[in-house]
């Protein structure tokens, strides 16, 4: 199992993106990612460009698609067989999205507080979703200086929400990149904890599902945590208690890609229900462990790398949870 730096939100040629399929892949790999997930406007026609290319044998790409509606955005990854998404209305949603499970696929929230009419047709998420546990993955971050803007702070709200509802829906971020932003602006990156031995596709699901995942803009990071002789790691479960968390937060991966973008860490901070913060240490530098305890964790705990990103303080990484029962 390896960590990999992801983006999961794309678009080519092959609906209103700027690039090739190659020119995508090429772009990402000056970009220090390791893995994209193809998702082009209500089509993958984008996948026959990359199987005629043998794009995937070099670098790895998740099979996806993004339905776009008049509604809001949905990212559906790695369905087996077509999954009509033409007839989808605010009260099918939830059918809709079964039939993506039937499909072997999954389903995301893509930027569901994006602005709406007239700004961005159909951008914002207006679904009557009925059961929130259908969406497998919810974009927490997305755009360029994702945790500066109001949507996506209204985002981690509702995600906040929905954990403490039991409701897991797995947090990443998503550029929707197009191909033509300004690279020197600041702009998340999921990691993924994948199985290397796996179709890429595959075990990108299977990260999802487990939410093995944290979001970033820049630093890496590590969490693991100890509770009644058990330990795991970022997606997990534990039996609620005392509970003694590691962490450990790493500044060489990709550096030279975000060390332009004015990062300041300060402090580990572990989120728990409600968005309470539950603890947190000082930022000792990059490479070095910290140990934190909680007395009674319970809930769900989540870690956020906190600082200044361009003079502003706000959350630099923030960690899918680890789980009490």
């Amino acid at each position: 199992m390896k960590w990999v730096a992801c983006e999961l939100h794309t678009h080519t040629v092959h609906s209103d993106g700027q690039l090739s399929v190659g020119g995508l892949v090429n772009r990402a790999k000056s970009l220090g990612l390791e893995m994209i997930a193809l998702t082009d406007h209500n089509t993958n026609s984008g996948l026959a460009e990359l199987d005629n290319q043998r794009l995937s044998v070099s670098f790895p790409v998740i099979r996806g698609i993004e339905w776009t509606t008049y509604f809001g955005h949905v990212l559906v990854i790695g369905s087996k067989k077509y999954v009509d998404w033409r007839d989808v209305v605010p009260h099918n949603i939830d059918e809709k999205l079964t039939m993506v499970h039937d499909a072997g696929g999954l389903a995301g929230v893509a930027h569901p507080y994006a602005l709406g009419d007239p700004v961005c047709c159909s951008c914002h998420w207006e679904f009557y979703l009925k059961d929130w546990g259908l969406a497998d993955f919810i974009e927490i971050w997305s755009g360029s200086l994702p945790q500066l803007v109001m949507r996506n702070k209204k985002a981690i709200k509702k995600w906040t929400s929905l954990l403490d509802k039991e409701i897991y829906l797995t947090a990443i971020s998503g550029r929707d990149w197009h191909g033509d932003e300004d690279d020197t602006k600041p702009f998340g990156v999921t990691y993924l904890m994948l199985d290397e031995m796996v179709d890429v596709t595959e075990a990108a699901k299977d990260a999802l599902k487990n939410h093995r995942a944290y979001v970033t803009v820049g630093p890496t990071v590590s969490l693991s945590a100890s509770s009644n002789g058990k330990n795991t790691g970022i997606g997990g479960t534990l039996l609620r208690g005392e509970t003694t968390f590691r962490i450990a937060v790493g500044g060489e991966h990709r550096k030279e890609i975000w060390r332009n973008f004015d990062l300041v860490p300060q402090k580990i901070v572990l989120v728990g229900v409600g968005g309470r913060e539950l603890s947190s240490a000082d930022f000792v530098g990059y490479e070095n462990e910290m140990i934190i305890t909680v007395p009674e964790a319970s809930g769900w705990v989540r870690m956020e790398l906190r600082g200044t990103m361009r003079g502003e303080e706000c959350a630099l990484a923030v960690t899918n949870p680890i789980t009490f029962e």
